[in-house]
């Protein structure tokens, strides 16, 4: 009997697991896939950072080879503006990995990779967790931080915003020196790209389903204003991948 069980071993799953047992909770993760696993990168703000400092892991990230930005480049409305501000910009194969194992350090439970199969719940027993592995959990209290494909007992969705799909892929020769991002807005589209420790260049298009096909994603890139004009002839594509980038919440 666990006090908490976590579905997702994610960002969030890890942080939620370790917080509550450096407050002396038992807890169990039940995360899906076998880590590092492949991600696409995203840029934490500075908003972030203080929770890394709640839950003791700050200077472990800043001494660690995360890439740290101080500025973003944006054209957004037609008007060209810079930002100084002090962003990680994850890789989220390495940066989950390092959470994930500081929970386990704390003494959380990991069960991965492993997935829920049955769930059942009374309010004098809690939770009845059956796992695909066969093993059998109870907890107190269940926590979903299983992202997008999670579904527990069918709980409702809500989208916050308009349906999208993020196109995205690493570039190699392109003039971009240190670890500065770029944001821009397109015809009926948005950019984002950025640098990342020992990778190239990563640089995404978010649009409507309907619109998005790898096969357009190139020819977006190089319509880029922050982009395009940093395309030299030595750019080298690599694979396109293209997932949701919807923003929903859980109702319940």
């Amino acid at each position: 009997m666990f006090d908490v069980c976590v579905v997702g071993g994610g960002p969030a799953g890890s942080t939620l697991a370790l917080r509550l047992a450096q407050l002396g909770h038992s807890v169990a993760i039940v995360e899906k896939s076998p880590f590092p696993r492949s991600h696409i990168a995203e840029s934490l703000a500075a908003g972030a950072l203080p929770l890394l400092d709640v839950i003791g892991l700050r200077h472990y990230i800043e001494s660690a080879d995360f890439v740290f930005s101080s500025a973003s480049t944006l054209r957004w409305a037609n008007e060209l503006s810079r930002r100084e501000h002090h962003a990680l910009q994850a890789d989220r194969g390495r940066f989950d990995t390092f959470l994930l194992n500081a929970a386990a350090r704390a003494g959380v439970t990991i069960r991965q990779p492993d997935q829920l199969k049955i769930t059942r719940f009374d309010e004098r027993n809690g939770w009845e967790l059956q796992l695909c592995s066969g093993e059998l959990l109870r907890a107190r209290y269940l926590a979903n931080a299983g992202g997008r494909s999670c579904r527990i007992e069918g709980g409702p969705r809500k989208r916050t915003g308009p349906p999208a799909l993020a196109m995205f892929a690493y570039w190699g020769g392109l003039e971009i020196d240190g670890s500065e991002a770029f944001v821009e807005a397109g015809a009926a589209h948005w950019y984002w790209g950025t640098s990342l420790s020992g990778k190239p260049f990563l640089a995404c298009v978010f649009l409507d389903p309907k619109k998005a096909k790898a096969s357009r994603y190139e020819a977006l890139i190089r319509e880029s204003k922050l982009l395009g004009e940093r395309l030299t002839a030595r750019a080298v594509c690599g694979p396109v991948s293209i997932c949701d980038a919807t923003p929903f919440c859980c109702l319940h």
